[in-house]
C-alpha cells in the first residue's frame, strides 16, 4: 500500500473523522489508504511510476491533489506540483 509510514496508523484511529476536506467532497482517515493505494496502482501499472521517478502533477488545490501526490510519495517518486493559478 502507498500509504505507509504515519498515515496508516490514523486511519486505523480516527477512522470516520475527516481527513481531506474539499469544496465537493470529503475524504476520512479510513478511505484515504484505498484511495491513495488505487491512485498508486494505477500510476504504477498504467504508467511505469516507479522510485525515484518525477511526476508532474498539474491542477489546482482539490481532494484530488492531495491524494495524487500522497500516491506518488508513497511509490517513492518525486512530485513536481504545478498549479495553474500561480
Amino acid at each position: 500500500n502507498a500509504f505507509t509510514g504515519p498515515q496508516q496508523p490514523a486511519a486505523e484511529t480516527h477512522g470516520e473523522r475527516p481527513f481531506l476536506i474539499g469544496v465537493d467532497e470529503t475524504v476520512t482517515f479510513a478511505e484515504a489508504p484505498g484511495r491513495v493505494g488505487a491512485i498508486a496502482r494505477h500510476l504504477a501499472g498504467e504508467h511505469g511510476v516507479r522510485a525515484g521517478d518525477r511526476v508532474a502533477l498539474a491542477g489546482g488545490v482539490s481532494v484530488e491533489h492531495c491524494l495524487a501526490l500522497w500516491a506518488v510519495v508513497g511509490l517513492g517518486a518525486i512530485a513536481a506540483t504545478m498549479n495553474p493559478a500561480w
